[in-house]
C-alpha cells in the first residue's frame, strides 16, 4: 500500500494534535516563575520580569506557601482575599489587612496575633457587678 500525499498530511496532522496535547500538561495556574519577555507578560501586581525571563514577586509580595503565586503583605493591593498573606484578607478588594486579632509585623508581611486577644469583660459591666453586689449586701 502507498502512502500518498493525503496519508503524510493526516500523520502530520495526528502529530500535531499529539505535541499540543502533550504542550496543554503544563501547569496555567502557576503564574510565579511564569516565563515573560518584560513586565507586561507577568500578572497585573505583585511580580516583575527578572533577567532570567521568569515573573518574580516584588516588593511586599511573597511566594505563597505551594510557591505558585505572589501573596501581598499587609496594605499591598489585592482583588481576593486569596492574594494576602496568612491570616489577612482583601479589603474591599483594593488592599490587604490583617484580620481581627492580629497586626502585621514591622515589615508587614506576617499577620500575628494580639496579645491579650482573648474577649474580656467590658470594664463597665465588672463596675457593674460589683455595684450590684455591694446594693444587695447593703
Amino acid at each position: 500500500m502507498n502512502c500518498t500525499s493525503g496519508c503524510l498530511i493526516g500523520l502530520f496532522t495526528m502529530a500535531c494534535i499529539y505535541l499540543s496535547m502533550a504542550n496543554d500538561d503544563e501547569d496555567t495556574t502557576t503564574e510565579l516563575n511564569k516565563f515573560c519577555r518584560n513586565r507586561n507578560d507577568c500578572p497585573e501586581f505583585g511580580y516583575w520580569c527578572n533577567r532570567n525571563m521568569t515573573c518574580q514577586c516584588v516588593g511586599l509580595y511573597i511566594p505563597n506557601p505551594a510557591k505558585t503565586k505572589c501573596i501581598g503583605g499587609v496594605g499591598q493591593k489585592c482583588l481576593y482575599d486569596d492574594d494576602c498573606i496568612e491570616r489577612a484578607y482583601c479589603e474591599k478588594q483594593t488592599k490587604c489587612k490583617c484580620k481581627k486579632k492580629f497586626h502585621p509585623t514591622d515589615d508587614g508581611l506576617v499577620c500575628v496575633r494580639n496579645e491579650g486577644a482573648s474577649w474580656r469583660y467590658p470594664s463597665f459591666l465588672k463596675i457593674l457587678a460589683i455595684s450590684l453586689l455591694f446594693m444587695k449586701i447593703s
